[in-house]
């Protein structure tokens, strides 16, 4: 655990000090399932028309019971003329060997060699973040593990750094789920909501639960990351994340310390 925050330090460390500024990034990449986002939950930005985005992960370094393939591939594309977002995911959860409460959200194949079987996402963008609206914006969508889900996010001008708030609800029918984060950017004043420095942090949170039954939950983390712009279309993130999940056996509690995972990505966005 040690070592691999202090070569994740250490590269993040690097990639600033050598990499360009890019004026106006806007740090739109893909979440772990496959929709724009932060690391893990939506947000209401949406592939612009015509990109296409390409993201891959690594497995975790620290979480070997991890219940995942041993890597995760996503694919987005911007519909053209529209505020419409399509992704593919092979990771539509990110769980490990642990029941959360009981209830398993593994999907099946975690040691299958391959990129299949891929998930398909949705997101509409409601209203865009512009001056006339205060900022803020809202978009509706589909993707495991949250179901059908409404976002907002608030984008607060604050001298020194940019603060945007995301908040939003989701559900399956018999599950739902709360989210919510901030995202920080660091840096001068460039644009209307745009930072001049390439470094992005992320906090976020979801707690999901059964309809069914109130006691049973299906996800409760935490997480903290950093994205940085190594180009302007070549993110790199980087995250770790605290997972309340109870270790059952045969229904029984037999350890209740949280699960902590680590993990990096790459982001490549083109038209």
């Amino acid at each position: 655990m040690k070592t691999s925050i202090i070569i994740l330090a250490v590269l993040l460390t690097a990639l600033t000090a050598t990499a360009q500024y890019y004026q106006g990034s806007t740090f739109q990449t893909q979440s772990y399932y496959g929709f724009s986002g932060l690391s893990f939950i939506p947000n209401t930005a949406v592939a612009q028309p015509g990109q296409i985005g390409v993201s891959y992960s690594s497995k975790p370094a620290n979480g070997a019971e991890i219940n995942l393939l041993p890597y995760s591939v996503r694919i987005n594309y911007g519909w053209k003329g529209e505020r419409i977002e399509l992704a593919v995911s092979n990771t539509p959860f990110y769980s490990s060997d642990r029941l959360y409460g009981g209830v398993s959200v593994s999907h099946g194949v975690p040691d299958y060699p391959l990129v299949v079987p891929l998930f398909p996402s949705i997101k509409y963008q409601l209203m865009s973040m512009t001056p006339s609206n205060y900022h803020v914006a809202m978009a509706i969508g589909f993707a495991l593990p949250y179901g059908g889900y409404y976002v907002v996010d608030k984008f607060f001008d604050i001298s020194y750094f940019d603060l945007t708030v995301h908040s939003g609800v989701g559900s399956k029918l018999t599950t739902y789920h709360v989210f919510a984060g901030i995202t920080t950017t660091f840096g001068r004043r460039v644009g209307q909501v745009q930072r001049d420095f390439n470094l992005e942090m992320m906090i976020e949170a979801a707690w999901g639960g059964s309809l069914k039954e109130l006691n049973k939950k299906e996800e409760a983390f935490v997480s903290l990351s950093f994205r940085h712009s190594w180009t302007s279309k070549l993110f790199i993130t980087t995250f770790i994340r605290y997972d309340n999940q109870p270790l059952m056996q045969d229904d029984e509690l037999i350890g209740s310390s949280p699960t902590v995972q680590m993990g990096m990505g790459l982001d490549y966005h083109w038209y």
